[in-house]
């Protein structure tokens, strides 16, 4: 679980736990590289919109470091305003979504 809202990673990790899923949490892209780097994931559930590092551009540092998660990512995002917060990048969305 990467998400920057301390609060809500919580919750997640909580509901995720109840359903006997282990959960581990970095509240910064940045800090999930070191996470990635030095364990083993199934799947990863990210922010899109976090400090220091976005949720796209730790996709592509991520899949780079651990090929096999690249297909293993749910991206979530609280509602936003304004048409420019809507889309991710080009190149993340190429990478994502093909």
């Amino acid at each position: 679980m990467v998400d920057d809202d301390q609060q809500l990673a919580s919750a997640l990790q909580w509901i995720l736990a109840d359903e006997n899923f282990l959960v581990d949490v970095a509240f910064d892209g940045k800090a999930a590289l070191l996470k990635v780097k030095a364990h083993e994931y199934d799947a990863v559930i990210c922010d899109l919109k976090m400090p220091r590092l976005r949720g796209d551009e730790f996709y592509l540092q991520a899949k780079e470091m651990r090929p096999s998660l690249s297909d293993r990512f749910i991206f979530h995002h609280r509602l936003c305003h304004g048409r420019k917060n809507r889309t991710l990048p080009y190149q993340a969305r190429r990478e994502i979504f093909g």
